[in-house]
């Protein structure tokens, strides 16, 4: 602190300073000298200094050289220091540099002004090509026009565009250059531009760049909305050419490409003419979507408004569905939509007439309207006495119906009237109800579920009436039950079990109230034992010949009865 270069001293020797020494003159000096004040790139220049110390002695320490950033490295050989200030490491320009020797805290330095020339720059070969497309613009930066070896960033001065185009206009700032297409927007072509650049302190050049506008395959244009196509329902196909609804920008032919899929419409197209067809009796509006282009460009879509008028059509009549087949005591339901319709009024249905075999209602009207057929209980055949009718606010049809009922196999159902208690045998009046007129009989006879045997005969149609002879079992109790029933070989099934009480240790007999399943009640009447004889013996005397008797053993099942065809055998016997 008592060395400064000025002299300052502190007042007291216990004091310091606080300071940056970095550039503190602590040596003797001369001027620096350049061998070179100005180089370029590839050149260089050596700047020397004498040193010495304040006292003149030889001087130690480290030498080095400061240009704007560039830093380099220097010796001390004796009393001189010097560097060599390489141009490459140095910006072009005029800078201000200085030599700087130092030992630890203690130093010295002395500046000097070197000129970095600028080295020129090239432009491109072949010329720079901006190219954008219509009705755009493109953008290119000076780095594409020229190059400076010296690295410096290319500023645009000045830039114009040759040849008084008025397509095109030009703006540039710092490093980037923008041409836009700006009028008439189908132009393409060529066009060059002349650019002014800089790079560093004092490297210009001119340069001409070329432009390249280039054409667009524009897609079609819509040029005015396609009115509604209006036809009436039924009455054909309608066309129309679209050809004077778009245009292309090129001039280019239009085609159509696609039709958007319509369930209502079948449609067809060639070129640019267009033909749809409404479905059958289809009516209303609807927007057909067509997709068109020059064969090239993206499609563009078109709308077409269809408007078909109504027409009232004729009612539909299935007459064949008036022939109807069902089975007898069924009941079938048929939408009447399968006999008649009109695709444009609500129908309008009625049943005529009335019938013994068979009930017909309509229920409901319009798309719901159901025919439903009840068959009456043991009626079939054919039947053609109800009619239905069929109508629309134009026109009506009547048709007779006819119904064929075909008949089923129906379980007979037997009753026990009355039996007369006889010493080996008991006498028993009973009745089967089958409407099937025809069937043929089996017959088992059970004393208490056990098989008994008998003789039987029987006459009548749908109500038969019967006497049975039949033997009284041994042994016995005092109460057994007796039951009778019949196999029906049309239905394959066994009918009602009819069963009486039977007491052995009275005169007079009471028929029970048990029945099948089926619910049907026998009933048994108090006849005298002598009434009940007269009354069997009349009637086999009628009938002439008594009947064969079938017999079950008590080992045979069921399914073995004997069919013995009792109502045809007692007719051929009478």
């Amino acid at each position: 602190a008592f060395s400064r270069e000025n002299g300052d001293v502190p007042s007291s020797t216990e004091a310091y300073y606080d300071e940056d020494l970095n550039k503190t003159r602590l040596y003797r000096l001369d001027e620096a000298y350049l061998s070179h004040s100005a180089i370029g790139i590839e050149n260089s220049s050596t700047v020397s200094m004498n040193v010495t110390t304040r006292a003149g002695g030889m001087a130690e320490g480290n030498v080095t050289c400061h240009v704007d950033g560039a830093n380099f490295s220097g010796i001390l050989s004796g009393y001189e220091s010097t560097c060599i200030l390489e141009g490459q490491a140095i910006s072009p320009g005029i800078h201000s540099g200085y030599i700087k020797i130092s030992d630890g805290s203690f130093s010295d330095w002395q500046t000097f002004t070197i000129i970095r020339e600028s080295t020129p720059m090239s432009a491109f070969d072949p010329v720079p090509v901006l190219i954008f497309s219509q009705r755009g613009s493109g953008t290119m930066e000076s780095s594409e026009m020229a190059v400076d070896p010296d690295g410096e960033n290319i500023q645009i001065l000045n830039a114009t565009l040759l040849g008084n185009l008025s397509q095109l206009s030009l703006s540039y700032q710092d490093e980037n250059l923008t041409i836009s297409h700006v009028q008439d927007e189908q132009w393409f072509g060529f066009a060059n531009a002349s650019v002014h650049l800089r790079a560093g302190w004092n490297d210009e050049l001119n340069v001409t760049i070329q432009i390249e506008v280039r054409d667009v395959n524009d897609p079609l244009q819509q040029v005015q909305p396609v009115p509604p196509l209006t036809g009436t329902e039924d009455q054909g196909p309608l066309v129309i050419d679209l050809k004077d609804y778009v245009e292309d920008p090129e001039g280019a032919a239009s085609v159509i490409d696609e039709v958007m899929e319509n369930p209502d419409f079948e449609m067809n197209f060639d070129g640019t003419i267009l033909t749809i067809t409404p479905s059958d009796n289809w009516n209303g509006a609807a927007i057909i979507e067509v997709m068109m282009s020059d064969a090239v460009t993206e499609p563009i879509s078109i709308e077409i408004p269809v408007q078909v008028q109504s027409m009232d059509d004729a009612m539909i009549v299935n007459q064949s569905a008036w022939n109807l087949t069902m089975d007898e005591d069924a009941g079938i339901s048929i939408s009447l939509n399968d006999f008649a319709y009109d695709i444009d009024n609500e129908l309008t249905w009625k049943v005529n007439g009335n019938s013994q075999n068979v009930i017909i209602d309509v229920y409901g009207q319009g798309d719901n309207a159901t025919l439903r057929l009840t068959g009456v209980e043991n009626k079939f055949g054919l039947d053609s006495n109800i009619t239905l009718d069929v109508s629309s606010s134009l026109e009506s049809y009547q048709f007779h119906l006819q119904v064929m009922i075909q008949p089923q196999p129906d379980v007979p159902e037997i009753t026990i009237l009355t039996t007369t208690l006889q010493e080996s045998r008991i006498d028993v009046l009973w009745t089967i109800m089958d409407p099937d007129l025809d069937d043929t009989y089996s017959f088992r006879i059970l004393w208490d579920n056990e098989n008994g045997t008998g003789t039987h005969a029987c006459t009548g149609d749908d109500e038969k009436t019967c006497a049975s002879a039949i033997d009284l079992p041994s042994p016995r109790n005092d109460t057994m039950t007796l039951s009778i029933l019949v196999w029906d070989e049309a239905v394959n099934a066994w009918s009602n079990e009819a069963k009486v009480d039977v007491t052995f240790s009275g005169e007079l007999l009471q028929p029970s109230t048990q029945t099948t399943s089926d619910g049907l009640t026998t009933t048994l009447f108090y006849l005298s034992g002598v009434v009940i004889i007269l009354l069997i013996l009349v009637f086999f005397s009628i009938r002439k010949k008594e009947l064969e008797i079938i017999e079950n053993n008590e080992t045979n099942d069921a399914d073995e009865s004997q069919n013995i065809g009792l109502l045809e055998r007692a007719r051929a016997k009478s």
